[in-house]
């Protein structure tokens, strides 16, 4: 997937994005990828305290495990059989060989699997992704699943441009119920729920409203707003990471410190043996992308928090020998660097302190060999900008003999190149380092005044370096060196370092230890912040060489200073831990400097034998002291005899517990009574291992984080310990490369652990109590926070659910003593749907077929009961049914599939009889004189018919409306009555007709004079003009055919058929003829009539 995509704040697309909740906690922090260790049809599986989500392209299958309750903070878990329950859900029509991708989880560690007796299944350094991405499932729909990191999983359909919505349908497989529950789809098992959280769906950071949608085969999608389909829619201690520089040049480290939002910074020294090069992999931007031609060049590199990938890397230096001996962030992410330099062309800022390099007399600083300085060196401070391209301030800090060059006090491989920095209340800039020069500038401080041989030295310049406000020479008539700074919260200046001096500028009396007790001695001294003046200093010693290098405060505001001893250093306070006869020490002093709290010493227990060179310290805000180190035979010493870290003590859950022949680093944590190791571990390469520190400090995080940058040389089969996915995995140089490292040893935290009492569930119907177990850890109080912001304090109290949807309750958990704070929460699904049954239908009452369409109207339903009334039922949504007429009560039970709750309502249908029976009833009497007629529409009295409206004709003319008719015909004669039913409602119609006969007196009956039997179709019959319409006025008629000689020839009935001029089926011959025409009237009238006709053919 683009990058852009990751992102919500810069989306070009549609993301629909569902959050499935069941109390994930996670134990794999991503989706580990089946490569054969399991079993089964999957790609990534993802784990949890409740369950396991299992994805493929076209499904996700989804394990909940019944949850374990524990009783002990231990965490025992009694051997009774885990219960489980798997659903699943099929993508429909989705392509199931869509193309997969995955991205890493930053910062996760690689899992091994070594289950059971088939080595097949045998799978180890597996990484865990936080991002897995289903390509195209549907055209132009992606389908991502992300470890959000807090125990849940969550799951982006992302629409490109031109995808269709309507395509995303799925189903559900193997829950025992599911459906719609306010906004958000419900699950329910036999172990528990599962809720899939309301879609939010965004397109360019505006949301496009979203809901789910449920089918009426079952199957659910989305229901979306419109959105514009041109753009794409978005439906334990640790080493947290280790990593090379990359750099093909041989790269030491020296020095690092952490970024305020865990990124970590690394400085030490390249190789570029007098030419231009660039064997530092520096960044686009950087202010120095290649060396500047001397020996070593200083190389600064910012690592993310995860030290997968650079934030920036630049060269730092001039045409002569720079090293970095302190580093730490400033205000707005800038970096300050402190050290040595030989380059008169050393990079400053045109508005800085001191622009020029001070030159003198040849030098060299001994690390490892010897590096020159033909022109002397001087103290450099240099402010870097949060990209590390630009210079905020830069300065040199020295005159013309030999500055920042610890070459006196040294005892340990990289002490020539110590140093430190510290910044007070007002952002300015404070270092330590050291001076053989005495015209140095000393700014407003007082009698401050280079007092012989090697003085340690304290400067402060103003935030931007452009001022000096003051500079404190440190020290007696020999040698003195001043290694470590630490400005308190409270606004007091410490300096802890060693000293060899006697005579001292300044008043030591009423403090712990006045005079130097040995020919070296550790010293603690505070200094006023404003001008540097020495309030107050004590030495702290044997008889023997005793050094200190670091120096922090306690909560309570007391000292704390770690260094080396060769001789049989002072064990103080009630039951300390420590090692005694061993040549490291550890001592806190108060804040008057007058009394030692605590002292003990640490080692292998060979007196006189030192095992490590401190490279930092930190006292956390509970007092726990942590403090790092490294030992090896090579940590060549002046004085004394060097050991290495083996024979150190460390605790059962050491990252490492045992020691190489050549050397590693050393970590240690003492809690706050002195009285407990409570961890210490090895660290570095395994084997041939030459793991150590050109010089410089290192820094501790408040959190108990060491930041750390070494070098790390040596085989590498048995190569330093480096994080997957780190920037750089392997040394580059053939030699030695600076690896950066985080190692967290967790500070004296509180940690809140709240969660649900035994038997209580974490989805609920609403309103609902719960209560909480509190398992959390070194707290002294426990707050909760309730869904409405009211704030009580944990105990064994009830609590209050009453919102539908997700409830938070927050817990904070109080170390009162240590003011540390830690907190959680607790998820409560709360259902609280309005379970209301309602409906409407439609219903055509004009169609006959009798079919009702249903619409459901319910509110918080799952599942739908109807009773149609006729014995039949349906389980649908909104069905149809087809019903006789009648009338019928309709009723509809509605079922929330949460909390089992019913709701029943009731309604009437008629549905009507559509029937076209009607016909028309008619009195009247042909021979009536007054020809009167008497009608009536009769619609049955069995199923009536529905037609409400007559209209009365005759032939063709209306006469009459209404049900009945009564009308009086003016003349006789025959004539055709239409009724015609009417139903307005519905448009239908339907007539009846009636022929009506009327008698008159002037009714006469007329025959042809002449009869043409041709057989042409006209005349061919001789018979009654007409008869078709006299003929229902005749009852009776005869017809009698004489010839002229009186002959008869033909005699029938009239009304059944005409004469065609034959006589015993012979043609007659043309002539004339008589005939007599006898006949009945329907009144009963009988008459004759007569005549001659001419037959002709």
């Amino acid at each position: 997937m683009l990058s852009n995509l990751l992102e919500i704040e810069i989306l070009r697309c549609l993301i629909l994005s569902i959050f499935l909740v069941f109390g994930l906690s996670a134990q794999e922090v991503g989706f580990v990828p089946n490569a054969g260790q399991w079993e089964g049809n999957f790609d990534f599986r993802f784990h949890g305290s409740q369950g396991y989500v299992f994805l493929k392209a076209g499904e996700q299958r989804v394990m909940l495990v019944q949850r374990q309750h524990h009783d002990h903070q231990w965490h025992h878990q009694s051997h009774t059989q885990t219960k489980g329950h798997v659903y699943r859900i099929h993508w429909l029509g989705a392509d199931t060989n869509a193309r997969v991708s995955s991205e890493l989880y930053p910062n996760h560690t690689r899992l091994n699997f070594l289950f059971g007796s088939n080595r097949a299944r045998w799978k180890s350094g597996l990484n865990q992704y936080q991002i897995v991405t289903y390509h195209n499932v549907y055209p132009q729909i992606d389908l991502r699943y992300v470890a959000d990191g807090s125990g849940y999983c969550r799951f982006d359909f992302i629409l490109h441009p031109g995808a269709d919505p309507e395509l995303i349908r799925w189903e559900i497989e193997g829950a025992d119920k599911h459906g719609i529950a306010g906004s958000d789809l419900a699950l329910i098992t036999s172990v528990g729920s599962a809720i899939y959280t309301a879609p939010r769906s965004y397109q360019e950071k505006e949301e496009i409203a979203s809901d789910f949608k449920r089918f009426e085969d079952g199957s659910y999608g989305f229901d979306l707003a419109k959105y514009d389909h041109r753009k794409e829619l978005l439906i334990d201690p640790t080493l947290v990471f280790s990593t090379y520089s990359g750099s093909t040049d041989d790269n030491f480290g020296f020095s690092a410190t952490y970024g305020i939002d865990g990124s970590a910074y690394g400085a030490g020294i390249n190789y570029g043996h007098s030419v231009i090069h660039r064997g530092f992999p520096t960044t686009l931007g950087a202010f120095q992308d290649s060396s500047q031609g001397g020996i070593v060049d200083i190389s600064i590199a910012k690592y993310n928090p995860q030290g997968t990938a650079q934030i920036y890397a630049t060269y730092l230096g001039g045409d002569g020998n720079d090293l970095p001996f302190s580093l730490l962030e400033g205000p707005d992410k800038s970096l300050i660097v402190m050290g040595v330099t030989g380059s008169v062309n050393f990079p400053t800022h045109p508005n800085s302190f001191d622009t020029s390099f001070a030159q003198g007399p040849a030098d060299m600083i001994r690390i490892g060999g010897s590096l020159p300085f033909p022109v002397g060196s001087d103290i450099f401070v240099t402010v870097l900008d949060s990209s590390g391209g630009a210079l905020l301030g830069s300065t040199f800090f020295g005159d013309t003999l030999s500055d920042g060059n610890n070459k006196r006090m040294m005892f340990n491989y990289g002490d020539p190149a110590r140093g430190d920095i510290t910044l007070d209340s007002q952002g300015n800039i404070i270092i330590s380092s050291y001076t053989f020069s005495s015209g140095l500038a000393t700014g407003s401080a007082s009698d401050s005044h280079y007092r012989g041989e090697q003085d340690g030295l304290i400067v402060s310049f103003n935030p931007d370096l452009s001022q000096l406000n003051w500079a404190r020479y440190l020290g007696g008539e020999d040698n003195d060196a001043s290694f470590s700074l630490r400005y308190t919260n409270t606004g007091r200046l410490f300096v802890a370092g060693s000293s060899e001096s006697d005579t001292l500028a300044f008043d030591t009396s009423g403090v712990y230890q006045p005079m130097r007790a040995g020919k070296v001695d550790a010293f603690l001294a505070e200094l006023n912040p404003q001008n540097g003046d020495v309030l107050k200093w004590t030495f702290s010693g044997t008889a023997e060489d005793d050094r200190a290098y670091f120096v922090d405060y306690t909560p309570d505001g007391n000292l704390v200073i770690f260094g080396q001893t060769a001789g049989p250093w002072p064990w103080i306070g009630n039951n300390v831990w420590g090692i005694p006869n061993s040549s490291q020490f550890i001592q806190e002093l108060s804040p008057d400097l007058q009394q030692v709290r605590h002292s003990t010493t640490f080692g292998d227990g060979l007196l006189g034998v030192t095992d490590i060179s401190p490279t930092a310290l930190m006292v956390s805000d509970c007092g726990d002291v942590f403090l790092s180190g490294w030992g090896a035979p090579y940590n060549s010493s002046l004085r004394g005899v060097m050991g290495d870290t083996r024979g150190l003590p460390v605790t059962p859950d050491a990252y490492r517990d045992t020691a190489d022949n050549r050397g590693d680093f050393y970590f240690m944590r003492l809690d706050a009574s002195w009285q407990e190791l409570e961890y210490a571990t090895f660290f570095g390469q395994w084997q041939n291992g030459a793991d150590h520190v050109d010089g410089g400090s290192s820094r501790f995080r408040r959190d108990g984080s060491i930041f750390q940058a070494v070098c790390s040389c040596g085989s590498i089969p048995y190569g330093f310990p480096i994080t997957p996915n780190a920037f750089e995995d392997t040394v580059r140089s053939g030699n030695c490369n600076m690896a950066v490292f985080r190692f967290d040893m967790e500070a004296d935290t509180v940690r809140c652990e709240v969660d649900l009492a035994k038997g209580v569930p974490d989805s609920t119907c609403l309103p609902a109590e719960v209560k909480f177990v509190d398992r959390s850890f070194n707290a002294d109080v426990v707050l909760v926070i309730d869904p409405q912001g009211n704030v009580d304090t944990l105990t064994n109290q009830i609590f209050t659910v009453q919102d539908s949807g997700l409830s938070v309750f927050r817990f904070v958990a109080l170390d009162t003593n240590c003011n540390l704070v830690d907190s959680s929460q607790v998820l409560i699904y709360g259902f609280n749907n309005p379970l209301e049954a309602d409906f409407n239908f439609e219903y055509d009452s004009c169609d006959a077929s009798g079919i009702v369409q249903f619409k459901n109207l319910s509110i918080g339903a799952g599942s739908y009961q109807w009773d149609f009334g006729d014995g039949n039922n349906s389980n649908a949504s909104e069905p149809s049914h087809t019903f006789l007429p009648g009338n019928y009560t309709i009723q509809l039970i509605v079922e929330d599939p949460i909390c089992n709750q019913l709701d029943t309502l009731e309604q009437e249908l008629e549905v009507h009889y559509r029937s076209n029976k009607g016909e028309m009833l008619v009195e009247s009497d042909a021979c009536d004189p007054e020809r009167k007629l008497k009608a009536r529409a009769d619609l049955g009295t069995t199923n009536p018919g529905d037609f409400h409206a007559f209209e009365w004709y005759v032939d063709g003319q209306l006469i009459g409306q209404g049900d009945s008719l009564n009308y009086q015909f003016l003349t006789g004669g025959s004539y055709e009555l239409e009724l015609r039913f009417l139903d307005t409602l519905c448009n239908r119609s339907k007539s009846e007709t009636y022929n009506l006969y009327y008698y008159d007196e002037s009714f006469e009956l007329k025959f042809p004079n002449i009869f043409t039997p041709n057989g042409d179709g006209m005349n061919d019959e001789f018979t009654v003009l007409d008869l078709e319409s006299v003929a229902p006025f005749l009852e009776r008629a005869t017809l009698e055919v004489y010839n002229r000689n009186g002959l008869r020839i033909y005699a029938g009935d009239l009304l059944q058929a005409s004469w065609n001029g034959k006589s015993q089926g012979q043609e007659v011959p043309d002539a004339v003829y008589f005939y007599i025409f006898n006949y009945e009237d329907i009144c009963g009238q009988t008459k004759e009539q007569n005549g001659f006709f001419h037959l002709e053919r």
